[in-house]
């Protein structure tokens, strides 16, 4: 057996803690200098924009945050985007399959207008899905890149509903409603349609079809190349038949885009939005309950996948 000697092992043990600290000391120096070298690099900042794209309407879970695209979940992540010093773009991530028209209006307003307050381009990359009002969200963008599997498209406006008038006649069940104002009682579900309320739904939707087309218009302008009835009949595209007909600039991500444009000079900021109680308890991990935390009570809706959400007939106030 090797003994080591009464003060040498003093000598040993002193040695250990000074290297111990040495090696903290040089560490802390090494991850100065990067932040440091960090702030002088130019920053990229990417912003989320996956989900349904539709207001709180109340719901939500006590477990976590209301996950509805709207612009008041959405503020402060775009305000975190925007508010670096050295910001060179901003990049969006969308994957959603669309939403209300006036949450897509009212998102795109606040990151067009940060984008002109900051003198900063934004560019869209489509991932899974940018269908009806997911497109609307990427035509913020001054370039749109898709993936060759992305679903793209859907400019249309859908109202959907059920029925179930003669359900009710077969079980001997009347309805009553009494209103003021003839068109309140719009599309009831629990009575036969009227002609009436047909051509008035019409007439709102073709109003919200026309804002979808001058909104992708005004974003796309020359680069779109094909005539209005096919980009604006409400179809869905694929990949490269998007970029064929104006809809995206080219394939690409965000990785690839970021490696060939900025290479390794460029500090990435992926904005997180803030996190529920559940969230911060499970080390940031993202838990979600059930289906959606409300139904919608708008039926009027830029969709591409309707059975997400079970959609009721009544406009309310």
């Amino acid at each position: 057996m090797h003994l080591i000697p009464k003060h040498g092992g003093a000598k040993v043990v002193q040695g250990a803690v000074l290297a111990a600290s040495q090696s903290r000391h040089l560490g802390f120096v090494t991850r100065f200098r990067e932040k440091m070298a960090d702030r002088k690099k130019p920053v990229v900042s990417v912003l989320n924009l996956t989900g349904q794209i539709a207001p709180n309407m109340g719901g939500g879970s006590a477990f976590g945050r209301n996950k509805n695209l709207n612009v008041d979940n959405l503020q402060t992540q775009i305000e975190r985007a925007f508010a670096p010093k050295k910001l060179a773009q901003v990049l969006l991530k969308i994957n959603s399959p669309g939403g209300t028209p006036s949450q897509c209006e009212l998102i795109s307003d606040l990151i067009w207008l940060k984008a002109k307050e900051k003198k900063v381009p934004v560019v869209s990359f489509v991932e899974d899905m940018a269908a009806s009002g997911g497109y609307w969200l990427a035509c913020v963008g001054e370039k749109i890149f898709v993936t060759k599997t992305s679903t793209v498209g859907s400019i249309g406006v859908i109202y959907a509903n059920f029925g179930l008038d003669q359900f009710i006649q077969r079980y001997d069940i009347s309805r009553r409603v009494i209103t003021a104002g003839k068109s309140k009682s719009l599309m009831d579900p629990f009575q036969p349609t009227k002609d009436a309320d047909v051509l008035l739904l019409q007439e709102i939707l073709t109003n919200i079809h026309e804002t979808f087309k001058d909104h992708v218009r005004r974003s796309r302008q020359d680069r779109l190349k094909a005539d209005d009835d096919t980009l604006f009949n409400g179809q869905i595209w694929v990949g490269q038949k998007a970029v064929d007909l104006g809809l995206a600039d080219g394939i690409d991500t965000i990785n690839s885009y970021v490696d060939r444009e900025f290479g390794k000079t460029v500090q990435v900021i992926r904005v997180k939005g803030p996190s529920g109680p559940l969230s911060r308890l499970m080390g940031g991990a993202e838990f979600e309950f059930g289906g959606p935390s409300s139904m919608l009570s708008n039926s009027l809706t830029l969709r591409a996948v309707e059975n997400e959400t079970l959609l009721l007939n009544k406009f309310k106030m």
